[in-house]
């Protein structure tokens, strides 16, 4: 990679919704999920046991597309949500 700056902020967007209760976008929400549905957040994160029990707590929340209830939601933000749990029920 050459540009680390997309990576960057790829993950102060999973930090902010993970960490600081920030509604994620639809992008973000579908990385989380994904990653909370391979059991892959470890490849982001290194936390402490209380850290593990906050972070798979609120990635389970955005995984069940309870994101979508934080804020007036749009068609394409429920079509995401919808598509993440169809992807989500196929990975596990």
């Amino acid at each position: 990679m050459t540009d680390r700056g997309r990576v960057s902020q790829t993950r102060a967007a999973i930090t902010a919704a993970l960490f600081d209760r920030q509604c994620p976008d639809p992008a973000t929400a579908t990385i989380i999920s994904l990653l909370h549905a391979v059991n892959g957040l470890g490849a982001v994160f290194s936390l402490d046991h209380r850290g593990w029990v906050w972070v798979l707590h609120r990635a389970g929340d955005i995984a069940s597309g309870g994101w979508v209830n934080e804020y007036e939601p749009g068609l394409p933000e429920v079509n995401l949500a919808v598509t993440t749990a169809a992807i989500r029920s196929a990975l596990t």
